[in-house]
């Protein structure tokens, strides 16, 4: 089937208040991070900086891209397609990475048997331990982990039931906010 012309539409991140964001505030926000930041969200990590880089790069021709051609015998239809900046900040990246993930998941990973999803979210008044110091977060996925095992044990009244759990943590809500769950 030859690829149509209306299948592809490029992202336009450019024109996204969050792109301008990044754009005008990403060096003066790390020149000043340390002293208006780092006592309340800790220690300026180091990837920060190349993932503002990158996300500013997301989209861009110039900065590479794929020439995709339909395949179907005499169609010479082709498209080009930029390079993705492939991280959490940009949030076209970002949805790509969950829908190829939860593909995956159930192409390859999950049985056709009914599944719950458990949230566990970190009362306000913890989250910055968590922000401060981020090895705690492996720590907590481990506690959620016992927890939801020790209730389905009880609650189906069999000590050796181990259920299957795929953990996530997300870095932050929807307003870029730090919002920690495990």
């Amino acid at each position: 089937m030859p690829l149509a012309a209306e299948t592809y539409r490029p992202r336009a991140p450019r024109k996204t208040p969050l792109y301008e964001l990044v754009l005008d505030h990403h060096e003066r926000f790390q020149a000043v991070y340390e002293e208006r930041y780092a006592t309340r969200y800790g220690p300026w990590r180091p990837h920060v900086h190349g993932t503002l880089l990158r996300y500013l790069d997301c989209g861009d021709f110039s900065s590479g891209f794929l020439r995709v051609a339909c395949s179907s015998p005499g169609c010479r239809h082709e498209v080009l397609v930029p390079f993705s900046c492939k991280r959490g900040i940009c949030p076209s990246c970002a949805m790509r990475r969950s829908l190829d993930f939860a593909e995956f998941l159930d192409q390859e990973v999950l049985e056709q048997v009914p599944y719950r999803h458990v949230v566990a979210t970190v009362p306000r008044v913890l989250r910055r331990i968590f922000l401060r110091d981020r090895a705690l977060l492996r720590e907590l996925g481990h506690c959620v982990w016992k927890t939801v095992c020790r209730g389905l044990r009880v609650a189906l009244g069999d000590s050796r039931t181990v259920p299957g759990a795929v953990m996530v943590r997300a870095t932050a809500g929807d307003l870029v906010n730090f919002h920690r769950r495990s």
